[in-house]
């Protein structure tokens, strides 16, 4: 095997040109992908809408509305469960289905929550099919997040048991004549446990 110096010249000029390259393409890559993640923690939070933050699992701020950055891998947002209750048929027969969301960004608009219709028995056992509807707005987001697991469950099922106690305690007549006063009753006992939980009613 001879060594030539026209091959020993050829070697080095084609390393030259490779070897930039790969140097490029070896730190470019991560780079880029290092880029791209840092562009992923920008947030912007929409108006009327907030966010909680997380850092190491545990809280750290709420974000309102503009331009934020996230610390990476250390700032998540903290998800909130919201289930949302819908009527379907299911062989000609209404059935209540749950659709559950998860979301990052709170609304913090009134917003309206209709529960599904719940037989209720009034004090002279007559039963009476009640479909109640709730308006709210999520006033502390951080309490929304950390007081329940699904919020919306919560307040429905406080509303339905409490409505049936308010009704359960008028007869039939009553319950018909004075639907603003079943609405100040069912609003003054909620309201500050909703409050508690960062919902005002």
């Amino acid at each position: 095997f001879a060594f030539s110096p026209e091959l020993a010249s050829m070697a080095s000029q084609e390393f030259t040109i490779i070897f930039p390259i790969l140097v490029g393409v070896g730190f470019g890559i991560p780079l880029l992908v290092l880029l791209i993640y840092l562009l992923t923690r920008i947030v912007v939070v929409q108006k009327s809408t907030a966010m909680v933050v997380e850092r190491w699992g545990k809280f750290h701020r709420r974000l309102d509305a503009g331009l934020h950055l996230l610390v990476p891998f250390s700032d998540r947002p903290r998800t909130l469960t919201w289930r949302d209750s819908q009527l379907q048929k299911e062989g000609g027969r209404p059935v209540n289905r749950y659709v559950e969301r998860t979301m990052t960004a709170i609304d913090l608009r009134d917003s309206l929550m209709e529960f599904p219709g719940q037989k209720i028995i009034t004090r002279d056992n007559v039963e009476i099919s009640v479909h109640p509807v709730l308006i709210y707005h999520i006033e502390d987001p951080v309490r929304a997040v950390y007081e329940w697991y699904d919020l919306s469950q919560c307040v429905e099922k406080l509303v339905q048991a409490t409505l049936r106690a308010i009704i359960g305690d008028m007869g039939l007549d009553d319950t018909l004549a004075s639907r603003e006063e079943i609405n100040r009753i069912l609003s003054q006992k909620i309201s500050q446990v909703c409050l508690n939980w960062g919902v005002r009613i």
